[in-house]
């Protein structure tokens, strides 16, 4: 694979899995492009952050990225308000199962 067809294969595969209900790629971390993994608006919780009380709490992507140091710009909650977080220490707001268990009851 040449990186640009790794990165339409990882983008096929996206597509696909959202229409089909399916978890995404498990590649996407070798998506080394904030933007692509984290796209603006997404809900997304943070984990093993140093600020204790900020960790599992659901925020925002605004679309800002410090692409030299890894991380993603999140609107949390007041009074925390936007914060820039560690690409590494962002999942999404909801896993596959949570997700796919709200569909099983709706």
């Amino acid at each position: 694979f040449t990186p640009e067809a790794f990165r339409m294969y990882l983008q096929r595969s996206m597509c696909m899995a959202l229409e089909n209900r399916k978890p995404p790629s498990a590649f996407l971390d070798l998506e080394p492009e904030l933007a692509f993994r984290f796209p603006k608006g997404a809900k997304v919780k943070p984990k093993g952050l140093s600020k204790v009380e900020l960790n599992g709490i659901v925020g925002t992507v605004t679309g800002r990225y410090d692409v030299a140091k890894g991380r993603v710009g999140i609107q949390f909650p007041e009074p925390h308000g936007i914060l820039s977080v560690k690409a590494l220490n962002l999942e999404p707001d909801e896993t596959y199962e949570e997700w796919s268990s709200k569909l099983r009851i709706e």
